[in-house]
């Protein structure tokens, strides 16, 4: 199985990421820690489409790190 680096996570690679871990490979985000603690607030990512389908990411299904270290 493959594994996914999203960079920048953004909106974009966001909602990009969470379609690869709700389809059942492991994504690493890689953002900035606000976002990191919102996460953490939220327990996972929130995630809607122009079609307003909506789910949630739950944290336990990737993981969100801050050093690309």
């Amino acid at each position: 199985m493959n594994k996914y680096g999203i960079l920048g996570s953004g909106s974009i690679g966001c909602y990009i990421g969470s379609h690869l871990a709700k389809a059942g490979n492991p994504v690493i985000f890689l953002g900035r820690e606000n976002l990191g603690k919102e996460i953490e607030q939220n327990q996972g990512i929130d995630i809607s489409d122009f079609r307003e389908k909506k789910w949630k990411l739950s944290r336990e299904k990737f993981s969100y790190q801050t050093n690309p270290e």
